[in-house]
């Protein structure tokens, strides 16, 4: 079976509303994020569509940072904590935008600074099994052994999710679990395209 974006891809009337991406800024509302400084890429499209939708209905999601570089948006993340005391997200592209993380959360986990530290991975299925599928030569070349490894050292807790329906769940563990009474080091956490675009059930994040 031939995959290309055209045939996997819904029309905007069609994209459904239980996506994970609509999970995943529920989440992000709940565990009290503002801001999401971020460097995106094509991992993220789920994301933008959901943000593009919740706008048009009114509904509050954390307000869009675009960061120059990932590095960037991590001392964003540290600035904003040190200046309010709220932990917040950051939201990077694949294993580049991991890499590119690392010295930003080298400073965090040092100084002890909370904040969550997300990055896309590349679609798990290649044949139009889920919407979002591998439909591009990139998303192989996307797919390192253990994107995670890449910040293991500073982090307190790193996770890939298995499915979207959890994603809240996920979240608010990570959140609790360094010292059961709030974020005190950085977390990261996997999710893909096609688990952000699965209906339902299916994301890693």
């Amino acid at each position: 079976m031939s995959v290309t974006a055209k045939s996997v891809a819904p029309q905007r009337d069609q994209s459904p509303q239980n996506m994970t991406a609509s999970y995943w800024l529920e989440a992000m509302n709940e565990i009290g994020v503002d801001y999401l400084f971020c460097n995106m890429g094509t991992d993220h499209a789920p994301i933008i569509e959901t943000m593009a939708q919740w706008r048009q209905e009114g509904r509050k999601y954390p307000k869009v940072i675009l960061c120059p570089h990932e590095n960037t948006a991590v001392h964003m993340a540290i600035g904003y904590y040190r200046a309010t005391g709220r932990a917040q997200a950051v939201l990077v592209h694949v294993d580049a935008g991991t890499a590119n993380s690392a010295m930003g959360l080298h400073n965090a986990f040092r100084s002890r600074v909370p904040l969550v530290l997300m990055a896309g991975t590349a679609p798990v299925t290649i044949r139009g099994e889920l919407l979002g599928t591998r439909d591009t030569y990139v998303h192989f070349i996307q797919d390192p052994y253990d994107m995670k490894g890449i910040v293991r050292n500073y982090v307190k807790w790193e996770y890939q999710l298995p499915t979207g329906i959890i994603v809240a769940p996920c979240l608010q563990h990570g959140r609790e679990r360094p010292a059961g009474s709030g974020l005190h080091d950085p977390a990261a956490r996997n999710p893909g395209p096609d688990l952000g675009a699965g209906a339902g059930g299916l994301l890693p994040g």
